[in-house]
């Protein structure tokens, strides 16, 4: 449907997959030691299953202040609609294969589907994006269906200055 825009999530650093575990009280030695993870069948330290899809796009610093929304999202962030409110309309995971301390991982990422509803509060425009997370030779490891809720405002709140 939309156009697939694929971005560089990078090499997936160790010491980072690693701080994210401990983060969330997860201390499975399979992401902290190489010996336990061999023993395990797999190829060295993996992260979390969930580690990738956090990387949802490009890194970069982020926008100034000014070129925030109200709502908390970056202007150019969702479609270029004026009136419209975002959150988060849950995701789906999908885990292929594990991803490994020091692949290099690439997404491609594309809008698969729009819809106009009508919801309790009023109309609303639901946005689904998929990010296909990969090695950099190919190998599927994760994808992400990510859905977006864009409730419409009656005044144009979400793009004010």
């Amino acid at each position: 449907m939309g156009e697939r825009r694929t971005f560089e999530v990078g090499v997936i650093d160790r010491l980072w997959t690693q701080r994210y575990a401990v983060a969330l009280d997860d201390l499975d030695p399979l992401y902290f030691d190489e010996d336990h993870a061999r023993a395990q069948g797999y190829r060295g330290i993996i992260a979390r299953p969930n580690y990738a899809p956090t990387i949802r796009d490009q890194a970069a610093a982020g926008p100034a202040e000014d070129e925030m929304r109200p709502d908390g999202l970056p202007l150019q962030a969702g479609p270029p609609v004026p009136g419209l409110a975002a959150m988060g309309g849950g995701q789906q995971i999908a885990f292929h294969e594990p991803v490994y301390c020091g692949e290099r991982i690439v997404a491609e990422k594309q809008v698969v589907r729009v819809d106009r509803q009508q919801g309790r509060s009023g109309p609303m425009v639901i946005v689904e994006e998929e990010i296909r997370y990969a090695t950099s030779e190919g190998t599927p490891k994760v994808t992400l269906r990510n859905t977006i809720l864009y409730r419409v405002l009656e005044k144009d709140a979400s793009h004010a200055a």
